[in-house]
């Protein structure tokens, strides 16, 4: 389970690994759209018709988002799961119409979840503020930035004190309350401490929110990582015919 868990950690929440390994071929204002498209697709369909399309487009999404289908198979496993959770408690009011409504359930769920995914694994969050900057307060710029940023690492936190507890027993002996307390308390007691040290850290540099500040444009990050790429193939290379 923890290898499982780390798995979908390193599939779902490695922001940058797309945008820097492989360049997505849309820009973020076409992919923030296309995104917010697809959920509302996957909110109002209400035919195969419709949905079919959309999960059509969500793959052709992916491609252009990450040019390649990795952890789709995560994605079809948890839809499986949610579909089928979803019958067994339609059955007592859709005894007719049950499959149908099956149906539709996993293709709605795998648009919402694939296209989100696709977004989420594209996007560098400097992307994002260079896109926002000036278009909102700065204040709220820089909440987002910090979403963005801490999204991965409270992800990581939730798996490192599920597999702890886990190995523990808590989730083994007693009630459902209980249960969930033997995981939300140490969680949330990590959060304050993140917070905290964040806090600090941002104090001490002085960083505030409401002073404008220099925002370097991700494509100038992205061309000095290949130009010191290429500096170190050169050394390495120099290196070796010298030996």
């Amino acid at each position: 389970m923890r290898l499982n868990l780390k798995k979908g950690f390193n599939h779902y929440f490695n922001f940058s690994n797309c945008y820097f390994v492989d360049r997505p071929v849309i820009s973020f204002a076409i992919r923030l759209f296309l995104c917010l498209l697809f959920f509302m697709l996957a909110i109002r369909g209400n035919n195969f018709f419709s949905l079919g399309m959309s999960a059509i487009g969500c793959l052709i999404f992916r491609l252009l988002c990450c040019r390649h289908f990795s952890g789709i198979e995560l994605e079809l496993k948890s839809v499986t799961f949610i579909s089928l959770a979803a019958m067994l408690l339609a059955l007592p009011t859709h005894s007719s119409s049950v499959l149908e409504f099956v149906g539709l359930i996993f293709l709605r769920f795998f648009v919402f979840f694939s296209s989100s995914i696709s977004f989420a694994k594209s996007l560098y969050p400097r992307e994002a503020v260079c896109f926002f900057h000036g278009i909102i307060p700065l204040s709220l710029l820089m909440a987002v930035e910090m979403a963005l940023r801490f999204v991965p690492l409270l992800a990581k936190e939730a798996i490192e004190v599920f597999s702890i507890q886990k190995a523990r027993s808590a989730f083994v002996r007693g009630t459902f309350k209980m249960r969930i307390s033997a995981f939300m308390l140490p969680f949330f007691v990590r959060l304050f401490r993140i917070a905290d040290r964040v806090a600090f850290s941002l104090k001490s540099r002085k960083i505030s929110p409401e002073k404008n500040r220099i925002v370097v444009p991700p494509e100038m990050i992205l061309t000095t990582l290949n130009l010191i790429k290429e500096q170190n193939i050169m050394s390495s290379n120099a290196s070796k015919n010298q030996d």
